[in-house]
């Protein structure tokens, strides 16, 4: 972990904000630990935690001046999912991993879900997930799912799952505006079409619009494993400025993220 914190500085210039999302897979609350991503391996929340610590000092070793960087540590809604895992993802992992890194002044340390309606957690489960994690812990929140069935054509609506519109609006951004960012899976341009929308979902409501990061791509990963497809990270970006610009309530001043997943062994 340490070699391949410094790996990832090492190709982030200067003069640049990152970006990085390390993805650890679901909570395992009954074996105090997650089961890993693209895997079955369990890892305990100490291990895990000596791990992340070890990839922020591998970044920071390589960090280049004036290249700011968030590590955004993932969970996802597909095992224990509750108000309890929430509390316990920010007490086990986020903030004993943010006190380590607040020595290096260009690192901030972020809790992030891969909220998807298609995973096995109910909604009112994630959003239980979310309430718990907020008042937990005051560490940023990157917002890393998916739309999974919701509209791509207009506001509100039923999303898979009895999810809804409404629902991802308040998991996305409207839970904690000032804290999250918003960096969606945007894998084709349906789901571009479909974050515009969930957004406005919020504004037509009187809320404040969601705080889009950029957007989130799997191309690496999908060459990697042979079994997916996704757009690049360029195109990505640049579909997902051209929804969010296209809606007046919407336009954004800046897109600064463009993270592209990686498989790690």
């Amino acid at each position: 972990m340490r070699r391949e914190g410094a790996t990832d500085a090492a190709h982030n210039p200067s003069g640049h904000a990152y970006l990085s999302v390390l993805a650890v897979g679901g909570q395992d609350e009954a074996d105090h630990g997650v089961i890993l991503s693209a895997g079955i391996r369990f890892v305990s929340y100490a291990d895990l935690v000596t791990d992340l610590k070890a990839y922020v000092t591998g970044y920071t070793n390589n960090q280049r001046p004036s290249a700011p960087a968030t590590i955004a540590i993932a969970t996802n809604n597909a095992i224990d999912v509750s108000r309890s895992s929430g509390r316990s993802f920010a007490n086990n992992i986020i903030d004993p991993v943010r006190r380590y890194a607040q020595r290096f002044p260009g690192i901030t340390i972020a809790g992030s879900d891969d909220m998807e309606p298609g995973f096995r957690a109910t909604y009112t489960q994630t959003r239980h997930w979310m309430q718990g994690y907020l008042l937990a812990t005051s560490a940023p929140f990157v917002f890393s799912g998916s739309a999974d069935g919701c509209s791509w054509y207009g506001p509100s609506g039923s999303c898979n799952n009895g999810w809804t519109a409404r629902g991802l609006y308040f998991l996305a951004g409207g839970a904690a505006p000032l804290r999250m960012i918003n960096l969606p899976q945007i894998y084709n341009t349906t789901m571009a079409e479909q974050w515009r929308y969930i957004s406005l979902t919020g504004v037509n409501a009187g809320r404040p619009r969601i705080n889009f990061g950029g957007a989130l791509t799997e191309w690496t990963a999908c060459r990697q494993a042979g079994t997916c497809g996704s757009l690049t990270a360029v195109t990505a970006w640049r579909t997902m400025w051209s929804q969010l610009r296209a809606e007046p309530k919407l336009r954004p001043r800046s897109l600064p993220y463009s993270t592209d997943l990686r498989i790690d062994g």
